[in-house]
């Protein structure tokens, strides 16, 4: 639910070596706009503005990655849209509704506590941007995440080659969550990193892409 200058500049330029890297803002945040619209933003509207866009740059297909709300975002463009998807990776994110496992209210957004005491410069770790939403739309964004039903119940059909990915002390999407997601697409990889929290790209990029660019290189071209 942020901006696209928060993906980690090293993570990103990881993945870029190998592959042409796309990121883009949401409708309604950062750079993009909030179109024509009248009605609240929804999971499956960013799915589809996800579609339109990579027919507006002339890809077929892609291998997808999401990260969080954008997890949610990219298990319905791989539902909805199954020939537009070539691998999917879901960073740090659930399959949503009801199954979901929720956290308790010792919540650290990104950083796990052991990690933080560790690092006393962890905030240098986190990006700037100068991308800004009027809080009309970030409150989209967050309407979007509590209406979305989930996809709990649908994954299953997933076909694509699929890798789950997160921190093991990530205290907000908890790991039980990428234990789910596992067990329900078909074939799916797990990678769980020790000591990572929700920030797991901030604090190991070098692990995030290996891992990424490993799964990507045994799954094939895309």
């Amino acid at each position: 639910m942020g901006f696209k200058d928060l993906w980690d500049q090293r993570f990103l330029q990881n993945l870029a070596s190998q592959f042409r890297v796309v990121i883009f803002d949401n409708r309604g945040m950062g750079e993009t706009t909030l179109g024509d619209t009248h009605k609240n933003s929804s999971i499956v509207q960013f799915a589809n503005d996800t579609a339109g866009l990579m027919d507006a740059l002339g890809f077929k297909k892609a291998s997808v990655l999401g990260w969080s709300m954008g997890g949610f975002i990219a298990q319905e463009l791989v539902l909805n849209h199954p020939d537009k998807v070539d691998r999917l990776i879901l960073y740090a994110t659930s399959c949503g509704g009801k199954e979901a496992v929720f956290p308790g209210p010792d919540v650290h957004m990104l950083f796990p506590k052991e990690w933080i005491k560790q690092v006393p410069n962890y905030a240098d770790y986190f990006p700037m941007t100068n991308e800004s939403t009027p809080a009309s739309n970030v409150e989209r964004q967050w309407n979007a995440i509590m209406n979305w039903g989930g996809a709990c119940n649908r994954i299953q059909s997933i076909t694509q080659p699929t890798l789950v990915i997160g921190g093991k002390s990530d205290s907000l999407t908890l790991p039980p969550n990428f234990v789910l997601l596992t067990e329900r697409i078909p074939g799916s990889w797990l990678i769980q990193i020790n000591g990572a929290g929700r920030g797991l790209m901030y604090q190991y990029p070098d692990a995030l892409s290996q891992s990424v660019l490993l799964f990507l290189s045994l799954m094939g071209e895309g």
